[in-house]
């Protein structure tokens, strides 16, 4: 394996790792957002 095809395997992997780290931290982030807007987290059941 050449140098170049070396790094470019590199930066695929870290480029993937990248992707893959920002598409949870939106999901989640989005989730979030979502169960505090709607006041959903608020609705659950009460034990006490």
């Amino acid at each position: 394996m050449t140098p170049a095809e070396d790094a470019n395997s590199d930066g695929c992997f870290l480029l993937g790792t990248f992707e893959v780290f920002v598409d949870t931290i939106v999901v989640c982030s989005a989730t979030g957002l979502l169960v505090i807007t709607t006041g959903f987290w608020n609705s659950g059941l009460n034990c006490g």
